[in-house]
């Protein structure tokens, strides 16, 4: 691989984890998890700040979600939940919503 494949791949990975972190800022709205305090990594301009932030937007709606899951007690919603942050797939939380 040379430098304009490299290039090619980090653009490549770092829009699909953008679209990523839109899928779970969707999802965490739905289900009623506030991503106030961390909705500023949805500002992201660059390629590495999309890839670095919606990587950690991701995250942060996963463990927001998680909680809640487990103050309730929901034990299918939380193999969901980590069928979909471990799979990278979002939207499959919203088939059941």
């Amino acid at each position: 691989m040379n430098y304009k494949d490299y290039t090619r791949l980090f653009k490549r990975v770092s829009k699909e984890m953008w679209r990523r972190a839109e899928q779970a800022e969707k999802v965490a709205r739905i289900y009623g998890i506030s991503t106030f305090w961390y909705n500023k990594l949805l500002g992201a301009t660059s390629l590495r700040e999309r890839y670095h932030d919606g990587w950690w937007f991701q995250f942060y709606v996963y463990m927001d979600m998680k909680n809640k899951v487990l103050l309730e007690g929901d034990t299918p919603s939380l193999v969901r939940l980590g069928k979909a942050w471990y799979g990278g797939n979002w939207n499959q939380l919203l088939q059941n919503k």
